[in-house]
């Protein structure tokens, strides 16, 4: 019952031996993979991509003419949002056979679930699956890297960063949205009482705002459900979105005004985006999240 930093350095990263076939009959997840893919997962540092657990492969007898990289490149793609989610059952049975403690599947699908599969996204609904298949992938392939250092796979914290990431890039209606809760109880976003006013176009009022003294005006009792969206920080009339980069320690856009440009002739503040459970209230103060937090 350790926290996983305690213990995740004992896992192996590759199997000694190798399962050609997996018992995956029980979880209904039979004839769905294929066996280079299984194979391939015996060695947690190989890269992988979402299409690979795509039923649509599962005749794939190899990985095209760059085996010892990502390959794959004349595999069929997902095409809707259905095929992802297929996609991830079919990872998180091969995962619960090779890797029990690994629950990157359970992650990837917990982060798609709370931004309810890019529905605030602003692109058509072909984009969207795009852009979860390159959210699925980058956890896979950072999670590949950090198997090699022997480091956790990403926490669902990390990885709803990485999406926030991919929301900002493309622009969405809300950004951030995780799963908001009212005081009664009831979901405040993307549920039957709350989720309606986020998609009649009463959405921003709905969800609120956070000013530079961390209150949130506007929308629901209470302070949780500030964080329904992304931290912002007000400066007078005008409003500005946190840069997730700057918060990360990465940021290389040109700086402009509060932050940085948005590359859309707008700006993001350098500020930090840290949640305070404790108090419903985002930090805001001039410092990266990272390291202080």
């Amino acid at each position: 019952m350790l926290e996983r930093k305690k213990w995740w350095s004992n896992l192996p990263v590759k199997h000694t031996h190798t399962y050609r076939r997996l018992p995956l009959e029980h979880g209904g997840a039979a004839n769905k993979v294929s066996d280079v893919v299984v194979i391939r997962y015996h060695d947690r540092s190989f890269p992988l991509k979402i299409k690979m657990f795509l039923p649509a492969n599962r005749t794939k007898k190899s990985f095209g003419t760059s085996d010892s990289k990502e390959g794959t490149a004349d595999w069929e793609g997902a095409k809707g949002a259905q095929d992802v989610r297929e996609a991830l059952l079919n990872l998180a049975d091969v995962l619960a056979e090779l890797w029990p403690y690994d629950n990157t599947a359970r992650i990837l699908q917990r982060v798609l679930h709370n931004v309810n599969y890019g529905a605030a996204l602003r692109c058509s609904d072909q984009e969207k699956v795009r852009h979860m298949v390159e959210f699925c992938d980058g956890v896979l392939r950072e999670n590949a890297c950090r198997a090699v250092e022997q480091e956790t796979n990403l926490s669902f914290r990390q990885a709803k960063e990485r999406w926030a990431d991919i929301a900002e890039r493309v622009g969405s209606s809300s950004n951030y949205i995780h799963q908001a809760t009212d005081q009664s109880g009831g979901q405040a976003i993307g549920g039957q009482r709350g989720g309606r006013a986020a998609h009649s176009g009463r959405g921003r009022e709905a969800m609120g705002t956070v000013n530079s003294s961390g209150n949130n005006s506007g929308g629901f009792r209470g302070g949780a459900a500030a964080r329904g969206r992304a931290a912002r920080l007000q400066q007078g009339n005008v409003s500005y979105a946190v840069c997730f980069n700057y918060n990360r320690g990465n940021c290389g856009r040109t700086l402009k005004g509060v932050g940085c440009d948005d590359g859309r002739g707008g700006t993001f503040a350098h500020v930090c985006n840290h949640f305070d459970v404790s108090n419903s209230k985002y930090c805001l103060q001039q410092h990266p999240r990272d390291g202080n937090h």
